[in-house]
């Protein structure tokens, strides 16, 4: 049985692997996505139009941040996208619901 101890350090957010009984080190370090495996992500969550538009924005936005969320470094780019997929889908949702507070404005309970 083979046992890891992880720990992470640095500003690039190095993670090393020590293997217990071996003499095997393994590090792991962040590397920014390329567009086709971003791409290749988004595709399989929204269609293959709107994963190409998101995966430019995705790109576009973190390596502008330096590839970090909030004031961290990003570990994982994948999870990223997840988030990132979801805020898609609510503000897809988002303007129904102001439209349907719009025409509410202004009315009593016994109009609805």
């Amino acid at each position: 049985m083979k046992t890891y101890i992880s720990f992470s350090g640095g500003v690039e957010s190095t993670t090393m692997c020590l293997l217990y009984g071996t003499s095997e080190i393994k590090s792991f370090r962040f590397q920014p996505p390329k567009l086709d495996e971003v791409f290749e992500e988004f595709k399989t969550k929204v269609s293959e139009s709107q994963a190409d538009i998101e995966s430019k924005k995705f790109i576009s936005y973190y390596e502008s941040n330096g590839w970090k969320v909030g004031k961290n470094p990003m570990k994982s780019w994948k999870s990223a996208v997840v988030n990132w997929v979801s805020r898609i889908k609510v503000e897809k949702t988002a303007p129904d619901i102001k439209e349907k507070l719009k025409s509410l404005k202004g009315k009593t309970y016994s109009e609805l």
